[in-house]
């Protein structure tokens, strides 16, 4: 909260990483109002991707006051964080099962190509979406590939001897064996003469 009273943004992650990210993000939305109330136009932009980076407006408001305006190599990546954020928020929102599922298609998707939020905290949100959509999808290569980024996070979060990460990996690991089973399973059969039948695993 300012000295007006408004609230500029709800904190994430509630660690000393995540404290000082947001304090950094703060700074920086303070720094580039202060350039524009002195007339700078560029920093206009930097306002709008700093208000949108702490959820203070949404993907679709940040990109309509940018409008057509040249953006620098970063205000684009930060752009594009911005959209990879906002579906995260649009799922949250979604109301039916159907809309869900859509969105949920659409981050994994993402995911998949690469495509992942620079933010930790949206990253991880991400990830742990995709291992889901994967796992009720039974695409063991997609639920492989979330489960081995989420690892690390994981790890630098509880420690990697913590006991509890230990379990929820294995069952996560036991899960992806089990999906690979039957998906061999079904390839050595009539009804598993389908595309993706022989091809080698993890050529997804």
């Amino acid at each position: 909260m300012d000295q007006e009273g408004e609230v500029l943004t709800t904190q994430g992650a509630r660690t000393v990483k995540g404290f000082e990210a947001t304090l950094g993000k703060l700074q920086r939305l303070f720094d580039a109002r202060a350039k524009a109330r002195g007339g700078d136009a560029a920093a206009e932009i930097d306002v709008a991707l700093s208000e949108g980076e702490l959820g203070m407006i949404a993907f679709d408001e940040a990109k309509k006051r940018l409008g057509d305006r040249k953006l620098t190599d970063a205000q684009k990546v930060l752009l594009a964080d911005l959209e990879l954020g906002s579906m995260i928020t649009d799922l949250q929102n979604a109301k039916d099962e159907a809309a869900q599922r859509a969105l949920m298609k659409r981050i994994a998707d993402s995911a998949a190509g690469g495509q992942l939020p620079a933010d930790g905290e949206k990253k991880e949100i991400f990830l742990r979406i995709t291992l889901n959509y994967a796992v009720n999808e039974e695409d063991p290569d997609l639920a492989q590939k979330a489960f081995d980024a989420l690892k690390p996070i994981y790890e630098e979060m509880s420690g990697k001897d913590n006991p509890r990460l230990q379990e929820w990996m294995r069952r996560v690991e036991d899960k992806i064996a089990e999906m690979r089973s039957a998906k061999k399973e079904g390839c050595g059969s009539d009804e598993g003469m389908e595309e993706g039948c022989g091809e080698e695993s993890g050529d997804k």
